[in-house]
Order: structure tokens, then sequence, then C-alpha cells
């Protein structure tokens, strides 16, 4: 349906016709196809007019898969299958933790939102109530290209890194509500998880301790030995991924480093890591 702008504002722009157009017939012409359609209409009683359509076919690239399977909606991509009830298949050979038992995302109490970026990524801080255990839950937008890009790095970072030197995933699920994944870690007497938009939640369980940038704000300063004794940790976990996974991390931050009570150290945030692809050639 065309709509004849100029002097009167568009939404009270007269109707001058209609016409239907074989969009197969492009793709017949090779991809690039120029008609001329004439236009009718039932209201308007002056000689139809005639448009002049430049049709062009551009193939886009689909890099997921979101349907419904048992009236569930179900992503796919990179070897994930993600439904409202969980993680269901791997790209790998993986054992998931998963949420406690009876404890859904919808139970945990949010109670602060850390971030809101990216655009598609908001991440926040649950709480279960009946025994005080914390989780980070992150929330990426599906049916946006970045945050399902750093979902999948999220999720392939935390499975090339051991579950002694990350804060490893528990769980995803996809809310159709907000198009989102939302992905859930375990962060001890605290946990996280990620992803909406169609989102997706993730979830990781970890043993408890509490992330470096929050033990910054409320203690200040650290003093240089427990400075290095975090980097020292740091390093191993990165000389790990950079020569045995070829991943780099890109987004190494305080508020992306777990400090248990033992003062041992676990990684995540793997929103931005990458392959290096050219150095395995």
């Amino acid at each position: 349906l065309l709509r004849k702008y100029g002097e009167v504002a568009k939404d009270q722009s007269p109707e001058i016709g209609t016409a239907f157009v074989d969009l197969a017939s492009v793709q017949k012409a090779g991809g690039s196809e120029v008609i001329n359609c004439k236009l009718s209409s039932e209201t308007s009683s002056k000689v139809s007019p005639e448009v002049h359509l430049d049709l062009r076919l551009i193939t886009k690239t689909v890099d997921f898969n979101f349907s419904y399977v048992g009236q569930k909606p179900t992503f796919k991509k990179s070897g994930y299958t993600i439904t409202p009830d969980g993680i269901t298949s791997f790209p790998l050979p993986y054992r998931k933790k998963g949420l406690p038992g009876g404890c859904t995302l919808k139970s945990l109490q949010i109670q602060e939102v850390i971030s809101e970026e990216p655009k598609g990524v908001v991440v926040y801080r649950a709480k279960k109530e009946d025994d005080g255990t914390w989780y980070t839950i992150k929330r990426f937008s599906i049916m946006h290209m970045d945050p399902r890009t750093m979902l999948i790095s999220e999720m392939n970072g935390l499975l090339d890194c051991p579950p002694q030197l990350s804060i490893p995933p528990l769980d995803a699920y996809v809310s159709l509500l907000c198009y989102s994944i939302a992905t859930c870690t375990e962060i001890g007497a605290k946990h996280t998880c990620a992803c909406c938009h169609s989102d997706v939640d993730r979830s990781v369980r970890s043993v408890q301790g509490r992330y470096l940038r929050t033990i910054v704000q409320k203690k200040g300063k650290m003093p240089e030995q427990n400075i290095s004794i975090v980097l020292r940790q740091l390093l191993q976990v990165l000389r790990y991924l950079h020569e045995n996974k070829l991943r780099v991390h890109n987004d190494i931050d305080a508020s992306n480093i777990l400090v248990l009570k033992q003062g041992e150290i676990r990684l995540g945030g793997f929103g931005y890591s990458a392959k290096n692809v050219g150095k395995a050639r």
C-alpha cells in the first residue's frame, strides 16, 4: 500500500493505490530486477499512476535458530540448545550443575543491577532468601547480534576454563516474555546468572566468595602483598587459556574476579573473549 506524501502529514496522506509483485521473479532474475507497477484503487476515481520499483535480493546469514518445540521456545546456536527448562545440549560433553533442587530463577530475589552495558546485556545480583546464597544473573537479548555473540563467548570461555580456575555456569534459560536468555552463576553465599529480549538467563556456581570490586569498594585499597597473590593466580589462569585453549579474555576487570574465602580466585566475565584462530592456523 503506497501513500502520497508532500503537502499533508504522513498520517493524513491519502491512499493512491496498491500493487502486487511476485518477489520470486527477483530471484529468477539473478537477485536484481526493475519493475513498473500500475496501481489500482477502489476509492480513487483518478487515473491509476505507475510506480518504478528497483528490487534487490540481499541474502542474510542466520547465525541462530529460534523456534518452538512442544510449545516451548527453543534457542539454538553454536552447538548450544537452550529452553525455558535450561540447557539441553552443549557443543562438547559437559555436565551442568543446574540450580539447587526447588530453586528457579523466579525464586531468586534481585538485589541490585550491576551493569546495563553493552546494550542488550544486563547483569544482576540475586539472592536466595531461604539460605542466603547469592547469584549473578546475566540477561542477553537474543534478538540482537552483539548480545548473542557475547552469550556464546561467555559460555565457551567458562567451559574452556577448568572449574578450579573459573566460575562454572549453573544453567541458562530462555525467557519468552522479553525474548532473552539468562545465565546463572553462584558466588557462594553469592551466585551468578545471565541473559533477555527473547532473552536467555545463564547460571554459574562456585564456592563462597566475593567479587574483587566489591571488596575494594568496601575495604579500600588492597595491601601490595594481597595484590601480588591475586595477580599471580590471575596470570596462571590466563596462561592456561592462552596456551591450551587459544582464548583471549579481553575484559580483565575487578568485577570479573571472584575471591574465595581461602584467598583463591576464580575468573568470569568471558563475554568479550575470543579464540585466537590465527595462531591455531
